[in-house]
């Protein structure tokens, strides 16, 4: 008598008891429950993710001096001995796609004087770390002109 005066309640309230007794849910959400969890296994969710996660930024150009400021270890370049020897002096200018994390991944050669100065400062400059950009208060990977200084002293 009780089971089924509290299955009816329950029932004109629009819910549903389990066998247990234990867990109580509306009729309507027990048959949507599984749709969805379908949707959301098959990725068609109807809740809308943030742009952020839906996909990854792609790096935005910064000012080098925005950059700069962020430098958080540097590695100061070696000047080549046959550079040396040989007078070559000049700014190398590099531009680098630095990651989220602040680590820079991907290095492209913009102007140089000599080749043994490029190569010294790619090395360098793969071993600086950033602190991290924030794009509306995501990190973001970010691409910055960075020069790197040879000059020789007299």
């Amino acid at each position: 008598m009780k089971k089924t005066l509290i299955s009816g309640l329950l029932a004109s309230a629009g819910l549903l008891a389990t066998s247990s007794g234990a867990a109580v849910l509306p009729s309507h959400a027990a048959q949507d429950s599984t749709s969805t969890a379908t949707k959301v296994k098959s990725g068609n969710s109807d809740s809308h993710q943030s742009d952020s996660e839906q996909k990854p930024f792609k790096p935005i150009r910064v000012p080098g001096e925005s950059e700069q400021a962020k430098l958080i270890s540097k590695v100061n370049p070696v000047y080549p001995p046959a550079a040396k020897k040989a007078g070559v002096q000049g700014v190398v200018l590099l531009d680098v796609t630095i990651s989220k994390e602040g680590v820079p991944e991907d290095i492209q050669v913009l102007e140089s004087p000599n080749d043994d100065l490029t190569q010294s400062a790619e090395e360098a400059v793969r071993q600086w770390r950033y602190s991290t950009t924030l794009l509306n208060g995501q990190p973001v990977p970010v691409i910055a002109e960075v020069k790197v200084n040879y000059t020789l002293t007299k």
